[in-house]
């Protein structure tokens, strides 16, 4: 008959298990900075990201809406739509020669090896805006998903701050190490809920002039809103942003310095 194993002693048994919880904490460790990585590489794609990498200049701005012919694609289609809606007076044209440009779009970042996430992004909502306006026979209607955009941002950001996690003080503390553990400091908490609000109302006034046009049927003066209240409320909005973050960041490290000066000087 085959004999029962001998059972283990208890310091085999207690090594066993500091080993199993050792390769366990390793692991949660690895998924933990791997995560953050991952993150902080999204954070530093972002439009704060890309305007801060480096001095915040009139280029490094332009630089992150992709230069002047980023501007133009997000500028054009809704140009183009509102002249043509007007002038011409067919809905089918106005909805296809904005998509038709998108596509020509795609096709010149290709040509010069440029990224075309941002083409392609703003070609399917050019298309499934012009479905939108198409189904309905309302040229206002063109306009609907940005609208819908618009208050799926002021929602998400509002239960970040609700939560917690203000979502632009999450992107901060991946792009500036200083403000790292910010939730740690009630000071630097409110600058990131402040930094969170300030977004938040950047889509909040957007629906406030928009939706009222939108409900008057109001095609050119929404049309004309959507892109004065586009570009340049969003790069102001990212200018400050940095601008601000750059700030509690110092102000973040001069404690530390400090307190090394101090050290320094015993």
């Amino acid at each position: 008959m085959p004999t029962d194993p001998q059972p283990r002693n208890s310091a085999d048994t207690a090594s066993a298990s500091s080993t199993d919880e050792s390769v366990a904490k390793s692991t949660s460790t690895a998924t933990r900075e791997q995560l953050r990585d991952k993150l902080t590489d999204a954070a530093r794609s972002s439009a704060i990201g890309k305007a801060a990498d480096g001095e915040l200049s009139g280029k490094q701005v332009l630089e992150t809406f992709g230069g002047w012919f980023g501007i133009v694609e997000a500028i054009v289609p809704s140009l183009t739509f509102v002249l043509l809606f007007r002038f011409v007076g067919e809905l089918g044209v106005a909805v296809a020669v904005p998509a038709a440009l998108g596509v020509l779009a795609i096709i010149v970042r290709l040509v010069m090896k440029q990224p075309v996430g941002g083409a392609v992004a703003g070609l399917f909502g050019m298309v499934v805006s012009g479905l939108i306006a198409v189904a309905t026979g309302q040229g206002v209607d063109y306009f609907v998903l940005g609208l819908w955009i618009n208050a799926l941002w002021t929602v998400g950001l509002a239960l970040s701050i609700t939560f917690g996690w203000p979502l632009i003080g999450v992107v901060v503390g991946l792009l500036w190490p200083e403000l790292a553990h910010w939730r740690r400091s009630r000071r630097q908490r409110l600058w990131m809920h402040g930094l969170t609000i300030m977004w938040m109302g950047v889509f909040v006034i957007r629906l406030l002039v928009q939706v009222p046009l939108y409900q008057a049927g109001a095609v050119e003066a929404l049309a004309s809103a959507r892109i004065v209240m586009g570009v340049p409320l969003y790069a102001l909005a990212v200018i400050l942003s940095v601008v601000l973050a750059r700030l509690c960041a110092r102000r973040a490290a001069k404690p530390s310095e400090t307190s090394s000066a101090n050290i320094n000087t015993r």
